[in-house]
């Protein structure tokens, strides 16, 4: 301090610091003394006259300086001085100034970008292109689904109800209705799903994706002519995606056969059976849902073999595997004589009878065709009802049951390549 007041005169400063050293034993006798015998004096103010002689000597000095300043437009070189001392900042920090520039301006831009996407503005154009683009063709496919899923007489209609937020919304509604009624509230259960299945197609069908449809029991509640028409839909559909279906009503099951066979898709059924534990787990396809050789032959190789190991364990668990192939060669012979016997003319789950391309086959049938499936259907039928005690019937053994499917089977065969007389 005493060096920054300019003070470089070794006898002033030895005086300044003994004045100092002074002062500090006076403040500590002070703080310690008993009396005032023990209070060290007050040093000299000489060396505070000195101090007083620098100060004024100094403030003139500043003075004569202010003055010589004044002379040299010293405001301006302040002026100067700061711009340069700006720049040099500036030059420092160059790199970043330059990035936050960068920044600023892509912030800039997403305001500009936000600000474009209004939603008020943004539904207003929406719904003017909906119009003319969406819209009209919306309901032409709405209309055309009513059409292909034998809905056409109900009166109800699509329009646009609104559009929010950039988003355009459609409703069925029913046609030439003035009042306030909801369409549910008219509609019966079945007319209510059938055309809500015609907006979900006409939906899906008018944008690009092929992504898999899967249907839950998609003809539930709806009578036979929705039916068959939803079915031969959604078969059409098989055309652009992959469609799963699953029911537990084998007269859809049917129907789906039915039409997949016509419109040549290939499908697989898949069986799912429930377990205890509380699931269902994909099982082997039952008997009614395979092909009447497959069928034959998984009789023969899979069941029959089975019951062969179970005769060797005793009579009780061989009855429980036979009277369950026995059951199943019954049904299957129901089959056989729906669908090779009489051509798949006749199906009990189908409503139509099919001819083209098939009543011809029912000219190859001959007596002993007739004989075979009477005598096996009532020998097998026995196994099916209730028996007397006192006459029960007893299951066939291994070899027999096997003797009448491959019987079954070599009928197949040879009725398969008959050529009709």
């Amino acid at each position: 301090m005493i060096d920054s007041a300019g003070i470089v005169n070794e006898r002033d400063q030895a005086a300044i610091f003994n004045f100092c050293s002074l002062l500090e034993k006076r403040k500590t006798s002070l703080i310690n003394a008993k009396n005032k015998s023990e209070i060290c004096p007050l040093p000299g103010d000489d060396i505070l006259i000195v101090i007083s002689k620098l100060i004024l000597s100094f403030e003139q000095q500043a003075a004569v300086y202010e003055e010589d300043a004044k002379g040299e437009n010293r405001e301006e070189l302040i002026k100067k001085a700061t711009e340069l001392e700006a720049t040099k900042f500036l030059s420092q920090q160059k790199k970043g100034i330059e990035e936050e520039v960068a920044r600023l301006k892509v912030v800039h831009k997403l305001k500009e970008a936000i600000n474009l996407t209004n939603t008020q503005q943004l539904s207003i154009k929406k719904s003017a292109l909906s119009d003319e683009l969406i819209t009209s063709e919306y309901v032409k496919r709405f209309n055309k689904e009513l059409v292909d899923l034998g809905a056409k007489r109900i009166k109800v209609e699509m329009i646009k109800t609104k559009a929010s937020k950039g988003h355009v919304y459609h409703q069925i509604k029913l046609k030439d209705c003035n009042a306030s009624v909801r369409t549910a509230e008219v509609l019966s259960e079945g007319e209510f799903r059938i055309t809500s299945l015609a907006g979900f197609l006409a939906d899906v069908e008018g944008k690009p994706n092929n992504t898999p449809f899967v249907f839950d029991d998609p003809i539930s509640s709806l009578d036979q002519d929705f039916e068959e028409s939803t079915i031969n839909r959604l078969i059409r559909l098989c055309n652009k995606r992959q469609v799963i279906v699953f029911t537990h009503r084998l007269s859809m099951l049917a129907l789906l056969e039915e039409a997949a066979k016509k419109e040549k898709i290939e499908y697989e059924i898949v069986c799912l059976r429930s377990e205890y534990w509380g699931v269902g787990e994909p099982g082997d396809t039952p008997i009614f849902a395979k092909k009447t050789d497959r069928a034959l032959n998984f009789l023969l190789v899979e069941r029959l073999a089975r019951a062969r190991r179970a005769i060797k364990t005793g009579q009780q668990e061989y009855e429980l595997i036979a009277k369950g192939i026995c059951s199943d060669f019954r049904i299957l012979l129901e089959r056989l004589i729906e669908n090779d016997l009489l051509a798949d003319v006749v199906q009990r789950f189908r409503r139509s009878i099919n001819t083209i391309g098939k009543i011809h086959k029912l000219a190859k049938i001959t007596q002993e065709d007739c004989q075979l499936f009477d005598e096996l259907m009532t020998k097998y039928s026995k196994y099916e009802h209730s028996q007397s005690y006192e006459t029960p019937v007893v299951l066939p053994e291994p070899d027999e049951i096997q003797h009448d499917i491959e019987k079954v089977k070599t009928w197949l065969d040879e009725f398969s390549k008959r050529v009709a007389s």
